[in-house]
């Protein structure tokens, strides 16, 4: 996901951009996960920082799209919240801030395309804010804490010199070149595809820049028509395969681990008959289940908030879920009801959603939650779309205008024996470009604009270096993806 966020930036027709909220334990990477990222792009691409609420308005060497990467900003910061969403709310444009300098009236501005990648432990509670975000988790558990930690012990034995470390040098030189230039991006595909949650208008738009993004990182082997690059079905099938590990954390907004608590608790309240689950008893059970290893005071911030720090619970983000103290028998030190001992206020929690709504019995939930369908899609309509607009691209843009006029236009293709007799005649017509060889063709897409993307000169690489690089860029143009983790 972090690289679909790179080639994002670089994406004119771009909705939200793609900017990550990686969550998870502390120590459990995901810091190094954005640090090890960035020191791949080119040394204007990422940026490393703190910063206020009005700083960025004054950064003069702040470049479009850059990425803007910090592990301690202050999410409880009014300030910075509103920042962030002035940014975030029209990506393709620049933020405009009228101020005072020296006594005379000023426009400041922040460039346009920047992406944000806040890898805080805090969750991100503004509602309006967190939905522009994309919810990512660090892996976790035993497996993956000796996998770190063998590799915390690899610095022991020295470090392998840049220039033979083939993996980084084809990484290097892949973003290199794809943060070169700024693309268009056209996907039959995108466009005829069906969202299962049209209520939830953000995250289609996620998706859809994820979408956008596999295609301009794949800009060598793509076509252009009408200065836009042609997206396939290979990058749809992709994208569907990096977005759904995130699909259900960002339709519902929570955390993996915010799922188990929540599931935890509708569970549980079978056995209350709908009065609640004692709260002592939730986090004792998760505790000896081994599902929660914090503390009691962290399960109760998680749930309930924290109206000193800003920091919003289940209530103001999970439909369906209460909370009340209700009068009870008292309660051991593991939460369970101790008969004759008289009676207790104890704070108690339900949930009556449908978010685990036809879930199988003993399913991994987590697991479950985010297998679910997020998109479908007609191949062979997008096929035919796609021959339309290599013939008449104009003719395929009025469809953008209503969705009658595309489901009319989707009756038609489907009347038709094969879809491309609706595009043309094939005894009077040539080849389609689709129907023949594949070939590499060069990008010439928004060449122009190169000099207005950044000023400073990116640094030649010099002698065998150079051609090494090259040549391991040919290597890499038929496996493109599979040197750059997808997914944090």
């Amino acid at each position: 996901m972090l690289a679909c966020s790179i080639a994002c930036t670089q994406v004119l027709n771009a909705g939200l951009g793609i900017h990550e909220k990686p969550s998870g334990d502390s120590e459990s990477g995901k810091s190094h996960a954005c640090l090890s990222m960035g020191k791949l792009c080119p040394t204007w691409k990422f940026r490393s920082t703190t910063f206020s609420p009005k700083v960025l308005y004054y950064m003069n060497d702040l470049m479009p799209g850059t990425i803007l990467y910090t592990d301690d900003v202050d999410l409880s910061d009014k300030g910075v919240i509103s920042t962030i969403k002035k940014v975030t709310a029209d990506f393709e444009e620049q933020t405009l801030m009228d101020t005072v300098i020296d006594g005379k009236p000023a426009k400041m501005s922040i460039p346009e395309r920047i992406n944000f990648w806040l890898s805080s432990v805090d969750t991100i509670d503004d509602v309006q804010l967190g939905t522009r975000f994309i919810f990512s988790n660090t892996e976790g558990g035993a497996d993956h804490d000796h996998e770190v930690n063998h590799k915390q012990k690899g610095r022991c034995l020295g470090t392998i010199p840049e220039e033979r470390n083939e993996s980084v040098l084809i990484c290097k030189c892949m973003l290199e070149y794809v943060c070169s230039d700024l693309y268009n991006v056209f996907s039959a595909y995108g466009f005829v595809s069906t969202w299962s949650e049209e209520s939830k208008k953000r995250n289609q738009e996620k998706f859809l820049d994820v979408l956008l993004s596999v295609t301009a990182f794949n800009y060598r082997q793509r076509e252009t028509v009408n200065g836009n690059l042609i997206g396939t079905l290979e990058d749809w099938k992709r994208a569907v395969s990096i977005y759904s590990h995130v699909a259900q954390n960002n339709s519902c907004m929570l955390t993996d681990e915010e799922i188990i608590i929540l599931y935890t608790i509708h569970d549980m309240g079978k056995a209350y008959d709908g009065d609640g689950v004692p709260h002592k008893r939730v986090f004792t059970y998760m505790k000896e289940t081994n599902k929660f290893k914090k503390s009691d005071s962290t399960l109760k911030r998680i749930l309930l908030g924290d109206r000193t720090g800003g920091k919003q619970g289940f209530k103001e983000k999970v439909p369906g879920f209460t909370f009340e103290k209700i009068e009870m028998s008292k309660l051991d030190e593991n939460g369970l009801e101790v008969k004759g001992a008289g009676k207790t206020r104890a704070l108690c929690y339900s949930y009556d959603g449908d978010l685990f709504d036809g879930l199988a019995e003993g399913a991994d939930v987590v697991s479950a939650i985010k297998n679910g369908i997020f998109v479908n899609c007609d191949y062979e309509i997008a096929e035919a779309l796609e021959q339309a607009f290599k013939e008449d691209p104009y003719q395929i843009y009025r469809l953008k205008d209503n969705s009658g006029e595309l489901e009319k236009w989707k009756r038609e293709a489907r009347n038709q024996k094969i879809p491309s007799e609706f595009i043309r005649n094939h005894q009077n017509s040539n080849a389609l470009n689709s129907e023949k060889s594949i070939q590499l063709i060069p990008n010439n897409n928004n060449k122009t604009n190169n000099n207005k993307l950044r000023n400073q000169k990116t640094e030649d690489i010099e002698g065998e270096k150079k051609i090494i690089v090259f040549l391991l860029l040919q290597w890499i143009i038929t496996h493109t993806f599979q040197s750059i983790p997808s997914k944090t």
